[in-house]
């Protein structure tokens, strides 16, 4: 009885320690998204509600794939294509994605990041054409010292 006194304590403190900084569940398959990643949530939805667009859900294999590919821009690699970009999906099929960069000082908001996307043609297309058919995104961000890389990823799959 002591023992499962102790694993129900262990266990509410780690849920208390999660909702303290920010941790919430935000889809079915699991995915955790923190604050940050939260607010380029909401905004990009919210954009794509507002203009009659479907919203898109977070999908955690997009994630993974725009957190690695944040960290390869934070190494020197910002090749780039907005709408030209192919990978593989976890059943080894390639399909195209959509991506948009940022990169600025770690203390830029969300707002910032997206208010320059919507002024770009280019990235304004990837978030709001509807011809893409886009339903899953995947949001990456990577820091080092004062710099930010944001990478949003879109997908039809």
């Amino acid at each position: 009885m002591k023992k499962l006194k102790i694993i129900i304590s262990i266990f509410i403190i780690l849920i208390v320690l999660s909702l303290s900084l920010g941790f919430t569940s935000t889809c079915k398959n699991e995915v955790i998204l923190n604050k940050t990643e939260a607010s380029f949530l909401n905004l990009v939805n919210d954009i794509r509600i507002d203009n009659n667009l479907n919203a898109l859900k977070v999908d955690k294999y997009l994630m993974n794939v725009a957190t690695n590919r944040s960290n390869e821009i934070l190494n020197g690699n910002f090749a780039h294509k907005p709408l030209h970009n192919t990978i593989k999906n976890t059943t080894g099929v390639t399909i195209m994605v959509g991506e948009i960069l940022g990169k600025s000082i770690s203390t830029a908001k969300p707002e910032d990041f997206i208010n320059a996307w919507l002024n770009s043609k280019t990235h304004n297309d990837v978030i709001l054409n509807s011809k893409y058919g886009f339903t899953k995104i995947g949001i990456g961000i990577a820091n080092s010292g004062d710099t930010q890389i944001i990478t949003i990823l879109f997908s039809s799959r």
